[in-house]
């Protein structure tokens, strides 16, 4: 459970400093605790993705810094900024 709200936390700092046009400031310990996490749960079959889950299908995004690849597990694009979102 701790690792769900550790990822969770650090995805929704990240939520809010993109949403203010800039980049979260994570501790690289923290992001590296958090990568494994965020790959566990949401690896194929967990009842946290898709239908009916708390997550979005992953956006493809191997490439970046490991907090680029959390969200990107999550279901986020790596690269959104308000400056590019086209709603």
């Amino acid at each position: 459970m701790l690792g769900i709200h550790l990822v969770d936390m650090l995805a929704h700092r990240w939520d809010l400093a993109r949403a203010l046009g800039t980049s979260p400031v994570v501790p690289e310990r923290l992001t590296d605790a958090a990568l494994p996490l965020a790959r566990a749960n949401t690896a194929p079959g967990s009842p946290l993705n898709g239908p009916g889950g708390v997550y979005r299908p992953p956006f493809a995004a191997e490439a970046g810094s490991a907090m680029d690849r959390i969200v990107a597990l999550l279901g986020r694009n790596p690269r959104w900024s308000p400056a590019n979102d086209r709603r």
